[in-house]
């Protein structure tokens, strides 16, 4: 999991505004458990693509998770 997110965090920072390397970052750290980190990554993933089907069920699934 670490090294996915050295390089999508890498594919971010060259493709900041690409919806989907966005979405996959924050399911990266979804998956790392960083919760908080998640949820601000498919916030963005949605300001560049509000129809993101992807970003929207990471973000419900993030926010249910936060809860337990």
């Amino acid at each position: 999991a670490a090294e996915a997110l050295a390089l999508l965090g890498e594919a971010v920072a060259r493709h900041g505004g690409h919806p989907g390397i966005a979405c996959r970052y924050a399911d990266a750290l979804h998956a790392s458990g960083r919760l908080v980190e998640a949820k601000a990554a498919y916030r963005l993933a949605l300001l560049l693509d509000e129809a993101g089907f992807d970003a929207w069920y990471g973000l419900g699934c993030a926010e249910l998770a936060g809860r337990a």
